[in-house]
This record gives C-alpha cells, sequence and structure tokens, in this order.
C-alpha cells in the first residue's frame, strides 16, 4: 500500500425506511477512519469523514439521542471535536417523521453533500438502534487492532490474495473468497454526553516550534501561525501569516509587546559631497533625499537682475 492509497477495514451497510447508510472503516499513512455515507432516492450522496477516535463518541451520542427520544424528552444540539474537527448533531423533524442531522464544519455546507440526515425509523426508533449497531460493530474493530498492524495486514493480504485466488479457481471455484463475517462485540461503555454542549477529546493542545529560519511557529487546531520579524525605512513590524488562508497582518513597533531596540542613526555624508552624492548616501540609509531649492525661472530674454 502506497503513502497515498486507503483501503478498506471493515465495511457494512444498513437500509433506514428509503435510505441506505453505508459504514467504511478504512486506513492510510496518517492512520484510521470511518466514511460515514447515506444516499436516498431524491437525494444526493453525502458523505462525513470521521477520525477512528471519534468512533466511540458517536455511539454515544446515538445512545443518547435513542434514550432521550424514548423518554419523550427533548434532546440537545451536540458538538463533536476531534483532532481538527467538529461535527454536529441535531434532531429535527417534517412530514415525514423525525431525523438526525450529523454535518461536519468547515466544508461546504449549502451543497448539502457533507450533511446526513438519518430517519429514526418509526416510534420505536429502529432506524437509529440499527445504525448504533452498526456503530459498535464498527468501534470493535478500532479497538481490536492497532493502525500500524491493520496496515501492515492490509499490505499482507494484497500479495497473498492474488495467489489464494489463483488456488481458489484452481480447485473450481469461479468467484474470489467471501470476506470474514462482522464481528460480534460486547456492549462497549457508553461516555457521558448529556451532561455539555460540546464532547469528544477534544483538539490537541496548541505547540510552539522554530522554523528553519529561527522564527517561532505557533501549531493549533490544523493551522499554522508563522511570526517574523521585520524593518523598514519607517521602522519595525511584525508579520503574522496563517498558513491556511495566508492571512498576513503587519503591526507597528508601538504595538509590539516587546519592541526591538532602535537602531542607532546613520552617519552623515560625507564633508564636501555634491548633492548628487548627498543623495545617493541618504538613499543607502533609507533617509529621504534632502530637498533641493529650485530656481525660478526667467522669461526668455530677460536677463537676470543683479542684486540691489
Amino acid at each position: 500500500m502506497s503513502a497515498s492509497e486507503d483501503s478498506d477495514v471493515y465495511c457494512e451497510s444498513i437500509r433506514i425506511e428509503s435510505k441506505v447508510i453505508y459504514a467504511d472503516l478504512r486506513v492510510n499513512a496518517r492512520g484510521q477512519y470511518l466514511k460515514l455515507s447515506e444516499t436516498g432516492s431524491k437525494r444526493p450522496r453525502s458523505t462525513v469523514l470521521l477520525p477512528a477516535s471519534a468512533v466511540k463518541w458517536v455511539y454515544s451520542l446515538l445512545d443518547y439521542y435513542i434514550r432521550e427520544s424514548a423518554a419523550g424528552r427533548e434532546a440537545g444540539h451536540k458538538e463533536l471535536a476531534v483532532e481538527n474537527k467538529v461535527f454536529h448533531f441535531s434532531v429535527g423533524s417534517n412530514e415525514r417523521g423525525r431525523f438526525l442531522r450529523i454535518s461536519e464544519s468547515g466544508v461546504s455546507q449549502l451543497s448539502g453533500r457533507h450533511t446526513l440526515i438519518i430517519p429514526c425509523g418509526g416510534d420505536e426508533l429502529n432506524g437509529w438502534v440499527v445504525l448504533r449497531d452498526c456503530i459498535r460493530r464498527v468501534g470493535a474493530v478500532v479497538e481490536r487492532e492497532a493502525p500500524e498492524q491493520q496496515q501492515l495486514q492490509q499490505q499482507q493480504q494484497q500479495q497473498s490474495q492474488p495467489v489464494a485466488d489463483a488456488q481458489h479457481a484452481g480447485e473450481g471455484g469461479s468467484e474470489p473468497r467471501p470476506p470474514p463475517p462482522p464481528p460480534q462485540p460486547q456492549q462497549p461503555p457508553v461516555l457521558d454526553v448529556a451532561s455539555s454542549l460540546v464532547v469528544g477529546p477534544g483538539h490537541p493542545p496548541p505547540t510552539l516550534t522554530t522554523s528553519p529560519q529561527g522564527t517561532p511557529v505557533l501549531s493549533c487546531n490544523g493551522r499554522r501561525v508563522f511570526f517574523d520579524i521585520g524593518s523598514t525605512s519607517r521602522g519595525h513590524y511584525m508579520r503574522i501569516t496563517e498558513a491556511v488562508d495566508t492571512v498576513a497582518t503587519l503591526l507597528e513597533q508601538r504595538q509590539q509587546q516587546q519592541p526591538h531596540p532602535q537602531q542607532a542613526a546613520p552617519p552623515p555624508p560625507p564633508a564636501g559631497a555634491s548633492p548628487s552624492q548627498a543623495q545617493a548616501h541618504a538613499q543607502q540609509y533609507g533617509q529621504a533625499p534632502p530637498q533641493q531649492r529650485r530656481q525660478p525661472q526667467l522669461p526668455h530674454g530677460q536677463p537676470e537682475r543683479q542684486g540691489g
């Protein structure tokens, strides 16, 4: 498996009313993630990508909405913060019944392609229960093996699969071997998601590093902010650049908490320097050239007036 190639670890599909939900646990060079998609007859395919560490929180949130709705209580809006993403969970209703909306922030929300609409499945909430059980099976695969072991097994399986298929075909089989049966996990622990609006492991803590040029770099929530000090003829400044949107902000020296020491005044031009030499000297040290007095122009043919 190459660094840019994604492989399937576990796949499952379920049907809820007129929709089909796909839960694909995949792995790449960065680790495992869950690709959750839904399709319907009157709606294009929508997909959200969740890190593997968010699977157990999704299970607990689904269990929370099932318990609250079954008890007749109003389940509130929840936000799941994990790594550099935030996922929003909320319950709505229309003429067809209640549904659970799962959306991913930071993407094109207007298109609706990153928002899942999960029907409840009737008064018994069978749709949400089926999805919760599906997420439980996905979580069992995540907890069973580490991502590094998953990648190694995928590589070994890809190398041995052509040989196994050839042997299977030689024995009279015309199709590849069927996939292994899904795991039968135990009931996982339910995390506390009812006590706060924002749940989940949260964002990683900010880190401060140094760039190859020796300037500080702040990394926070998947973004990198660079701090650079410079100077011009007008004084010192700080340039703050955000790597995501490439937005730079210039701060004057008086706005900085720790301004740089002022530079020494430039030396005067050499004695007896001509006006052109004085102008070149001023430009070399970032000074404005001295203003020369302009001589008034006389009409053509009029003699210059002498003193007195």
